[in-house]
């Protein structure tokens, strides 16, 4: 997918970033030392754990309690992460780019390397909050926050298909079939009922997390490949060493590779893996069913979506991100998009912590599925002026190298999103473009104008006006 992404590595000692158009080689846009404040990286830690246990602790003697987790409370979490990641070189290019990206939406991506401090890393980073713009990173409609995790072979991308079935998604339990977790079995049997109703999606027969040869028959079918699978379960075990819900004689708790195994081993592998978490009073769920994630990026699994927080809902249609999410996938929506959309809904509907829930591993971003569209009938206006002039900005942006400086990458995308491109007209862009060149003399910005205008040649030679 064409846009601008905005990438920040977090290292043992520092932080680095590079910015550019996504699929080229990006350039660095700033790089800091990270002296850890002990005092803001445990105030952070100690509201995480709080946010994570909240619903148990409502739960424990059946009074609702007020939720200490109003906006007010939540930017202050979300200053201090910005202070611990961000008061630096780094979030002020991140923020200079927000305030000039415009659309199409910019993707900022977040990744830890192995040596990153251990506590940093299981931060809940959703909720980052930017003071100079006063809004949270994941909740804003163009921004998409993800986390990312670098692979020697390459991004994962999201396979897009078409068919007249639409998308098939497989639910999974693993969780204990006792008393003890009948509200949690109930979340299951609430999003099926719920995603019935979706139309494009077919929900296949729930299978339990012991029952892995059920599992393996349907990621082996290739003549209907599974499409996604939604895993509810609890896990417990020391930070950084998760262990989940298997069943079966002795500890029913284990090693997660054995599920991970089996969700990416078969003939075909699910295109988005969601792990929604059931927390439990003898569980861990600050530390674990989120570090599930990574392992299954590096199985080539191309996006996996982690639910951080536990939330019990009584509305079977809002469990888990709710039938909308799914429906906004079923229609040809990419997952990051449907993601974000989802976080702005939330944010916008309730005052909670909900919206800082979903926590998306994305390697390169797409739809599931390709809506299937009748060919135009003859005469039919193809674009109105518009989106055509909202294409020609998106060329335009797309021909900005990564070899520039930051500074300049800014400069220009501002110019290029205050473009009056009067419906997309290739010589009014033209003109515009030359103008540009021959009132800035800076030699190291030749090669953009040139590729500029090679981009409105190929609108030119592509149709025209408006044409894609």
């Amino acid at each position: 997918m064409s846009g601008q992404e905005f990438q920040i590595k977090v290292t043992q000692g520092g932080v680095e970033a590079m910015f550019g158009t996504t699929g080229t080689e990006l350039a660095p846009a700033g790089d800091a030392a990270l002296p850890l404040d002990r005092l803001t990286l445990d105030t952070c830690d100690s509201l995480a754990r709080l946010l994570h246990i909240w619903d148990v602790i409502e739960e424990q003697d059946g009074r609702p309690r007020r939720s200490p987790f109003g906006r007010q409370t939540l930017e202050v979490l979300g200053s201090h992460l910005w202070r611990l990641l961000l008061d630096n070189e780094v979030g002020r290019s991140l923020s200079g780019v927000v305030a000039t990206a415009g659309r199409p939406t910019l993707r900022v991506l977040l990744e830890f390397d192995d040596y990153a401090d251990e506590t940093l890393r299981g931060l809940p980073w959703e909720f980052l909050y930017d003071r100079t713009h006063e809004w949270f990173l994941s909740a804003e409609a163009e921004l998409m926050l993800t986390r990312y995790v670098s692979d020697p072979a390459g991004r994962a991308n999201v396979a897009a298909h078409r068919g007249d079935q639409g998308l098939r998604v497989l639910l999974v339990s693993a969780l204990p079939d006792t008393e003890d977790f009948a509200s949690q079995q109930l979340q299951l049997y609430r999003l099926r009922t719920a995603l019935q109703h979706v139309e494009k999606l077919q929900v296949l027969e729930p299978v339990t997390t012991a029952d892995d040869q059920s599992i393996k028959d349907v990621l082996d079918n290739q003549d209907e490949p599974c499409h996604i699978v939604h895993v509810i379960g609890i896990c417990k075990g020391a930070p950084g060493r998760p262990q989940i819900f298997l069943g079966g004689k002795g500890d029913p708790f284990g090693d997660p590779s054995p599920l991970v195994n089996l969700l990416t081993s078969c003939r075909t592998k699910p295109q988005l893996v969601v792990l929604q978490l059931c927390d439990f009073v003898d569980g861990d769920a600050t530390e674990n069913f989120e570090r599930l994630a990574p392992d299954l990026i590096r199985k080539r699994i191309p996006a996996v979506l982690a639910l951080q927080l536990p939330a019990r809902v009584e509305q079977a249609d809002q469990v888990g991100l709710g039938a909308d999410f799914y429906r906004s996938l079923a229609t040809g929506m990419t997952v990051g998009e449907a993601v974000q959309e989802s976080r702005v809904k939330l944010r916008k509907q309730r005052v909670d912590r909900r919206f800082g829930t979903p926590v998306l591993y994305l390697q390169q971003d797409g739809p599931l599925i390709l809506e299937r569209r009748d060919p135009p009938s003859v005469g039919a206006v193809a674009q109105t002026g518009d989106q055509a002039a909202e294409q020609m900005k998106r060329r335009l942006a797309d021909s900005i190298p990564g070899q520039i400086s930051i500074e300049d990458r800014i400069e220009l995308l501002e110019w290029v999103n205050g473009l009056d491109l009067r419906g997309g007209d290739p010589a009014v862009a033209r003109e515009l473009v030359q103008a540009r060149r021959r009132d800035n003399p800076n030699p190291a910005l030749v090669e953009v104008f040139r590729r500029m205008l090679e981009a409105i040649r190929q609108q030119e030679q592509g149709g025209g006006r408006g044409s894609p």
